[in-house]
Formats: structure tokens, C-alpha cells, sequence
């Protein structure tokens, strides 16, 4: 079986919270086939805040970690080239952290109640 990145944006009172309604929401629409392709088959998140700067606009947070969850460095070295230098260095922390198939999934705030969760999903 294969794998996908995924993306996903959920609403919640914290992290925790955003991540368990999506979790849920993928188990009630899609059960549990263990290979959907959903939020649904990773196991947890990692809280990826603190890789960006205090004051880091929510869309520069879904741009950077979608960039980080769906580059290749053996395809693509143009893109990363263009990214600023704090921009590359916050793409390599996200992509030192254990973000894989059946593992954690990568969540960032948005706002105090607005969470986006990215990762790759087993299919």
C-alpha cells in the first residue's frame, strides 16, 4: 500500500481538540478502513508552533508547511532556492520532524481556534 500528503483545516477550543473533531470526522465519513487516505490514519500530531516566529501570519504557516509536506529535494530545487533564508530554515525544521505514514500528522495555529494539520495519510 501506498501513501499521500493530506491537508486539512479544522476548527476546536485548542490543538488537541481541532485534531480529535478531524479525526473523528474522517472515521465517521470514511470508517475504518486503515487505508483511506485521511487525518484518520495518522496517530496524533506534533505542535509545530514554536519552528515559527512570534507574529508569523497564519498564511505564511499553511504555505510553508504545505511547501515542507509535499517537497522533494531530489525534484525540486528551484522552489526552495526562491523561499527566503528564514522561510528555508523554518522548511528544514519542519521536514527534520517525524511526520510520516501511521505517525504523527503536522499541526500549526491559524488563530485560537482555527488549526491546519498536514501530513502524509496511508492509501
Amino acid at each position: 500500500m501506498g501513501a499521500h500528503n493530506f491537508e486539512i483545516h479544522a476548527n476546536g477550543h485548542d490543538m488537541a481538540d481541532a485534531y480529535d473533531r478531524a479525526w473523528r470526522q474522517a472515521k465517521d465519513e470514511y470508517g475504518y478502513d486503515p487505508y483511506n487516505g485521511t487525518i484518520s490514519t495518522t496517530n496524533g500530531y506534533l505542535d509545530l508552533d514554536h519552528l515559527f516566529p512570534k507574529g508569523t501570519k497564519a498564511t505564511t504557516k499553511v504555505k510553508l508547511a504545505d511547501f515542507a509536506n509535499t517537497y522533494m529535494p531530489e525534484y525540486d530545487t528551484k522552489g526552495y532556492k526562491k523561499l527566503s533564508p528564514l522561510h528555508r530554515s523554518i522548511v528544514d525544521m519542519i521536514l527534520k520532524q517525524r511526520i510520516e505514514k501511521r505517525g504523527p500528522c503536522g499541526g500549526v495555529s491559524l488563530s485560537k481556534t482555527r488549526f491546519y494539520f498536514f501530513g502524509w495519510a496511508a492509501s
